[in-house]
């Protein structure tokens, strides 16, 4: 019974390092370590079926504000509602990813086209702009999002990633809680800070 016992226990360990290394431990959802596993298979998967990865990079319009006046413990329980909104806006295939702070990413394997993306989009922008329940005091955000596809707008992970990033700096300029198509043009349009990925 004790050797039974202490395998068990150590399966149990084995498998919670294994959820902690891919998984965000404020949200649950999937971290940037599984964020670019899931996406660099997916993108391989793509381009042999000959079939669109989509890419949404998602920035919190006045996250900083609900940190800075309501308190870190507010800005937690907002992300993690903003996790739970944007589950129930995607389809069983798609993930959601929080890279870190306020910046999360879906990935969309088999999105017929950029159309179908900005409708998906809408239903994001639209689902945050609901109040949050911060524990009895309101919260409201917003999101600028960019998207990006591949194989139209990128051959690779990190180009698909570079090319949502810069569309969603583009959606700030534009005046936030918006979505926008990644189109090259827009490279000399913003600046995007680079990221540890």
């Amino acid at each position: 019974m004790a050797i039974v016992s202490d395998i068990t226990q150590r399966k149990l360990d084995e498998e919670k390092i294994i959820y902690q290394a891919n998984y965000d431990q404020l949200t649950n959802l999937p971290n940037r370590t599984l964020f670019m596993d899931r996406l660099t298979r997916l993108v391989i998967e793509g381009k042999r079926a000959k079939t669109s990865v989509g890419l949404m990079f998602i920035d919190l319009d006045s996250f900083k504000a609900i940190n800075d006046n309501l308190g870190h413990d507010a800005g937690d329980l907002l992300l993690k509602g903003t996790a739970r909104r944007l589950e129930k806006c995607m389809r069983e295939a798609d993930t959601v990813v929080r890279l870190g702070g306020d910046e999360l990413t879906v990935i969309m394997p088999r999105i017929d086209s950029l159309e179908a993306a900005g409708i998906v989009a809408g239903r994001i922008i639209k689902s945050l702009t609901e109040p949050f329940d911060l524990d009895g005091r309101e919260g409201r955000v917003s999101a600028s999002i960019g998207i990006s596809l591949l194989p139209a707008q990128a051959g690779t992970a990190p180009e698909l990633l570079h090319n949502a990033d810069v569309a969603m700096y583009y959606a700030k300029r534009q005046g936030k809680e918006n979505y926008q198509f990644y189109r090259p043009d827009l490279e000399d349009k913003v600046v995007v800070k680079e990221r540890d990925l």
